[in-house]
């Protein structure tokens, strides 16, 4: 039904929330990410949306995107404050973390792979 709505109005940021919603909740991540960044760039005021597309971006894992759509959660202010929302920034921030060393580990692990392959290259005599 979610994808019959996205197919009848491609630009429903109502159905593309549910959708992409629906799919993180089936754990098809890569679809989930797909459609929540279409949707967050027609809504880019959403927290629901940015902070959904995040979690699914991070599960693909696509921590460039992730890291975009955090900070973009994080910049957007709170309609109302609450103490889940509170807390929800809070899990962000420390994601924001996680992302952070991810990146620095893959960063790493590129570093080394370069040096591996300057190693096998015989110097010039």
């Amino acid at each position: 039904e979610l994808e019959a709505a996205r197919a009848a109005d491609p630009q429903n940021v109502s159905a593309l929330r549910a959708l992409g919603i629906a799919y993180y909740k089936k754990d098809r991540f890569a679809d989930a990410s797909a459609v929540l960044e279409q949707a967050r760039v027609l809504a880019p005021k959403e927290r629901l949306i940015a902070l959904y597309a995040g979690m699914s971006a991070e599960r693909i894992p696509n921590y460039t995107i992730a890291r975009a759509a955090y900070d973009q959660y994080l910049a957007i202010p709170r309609s109302r404050f609450s103490l889940r929302a509170r807390r929800t920034d809070v899990q962000v921030r420390q994601r924001l973390v996680v992302i952070a060393r991810e990146e620095s580990i893959e960063r790493a692990k590129a570093a080394v792979a370069a040096e591996a392959t300057l190693s096998a290259t015989p110097g010039d005599p």
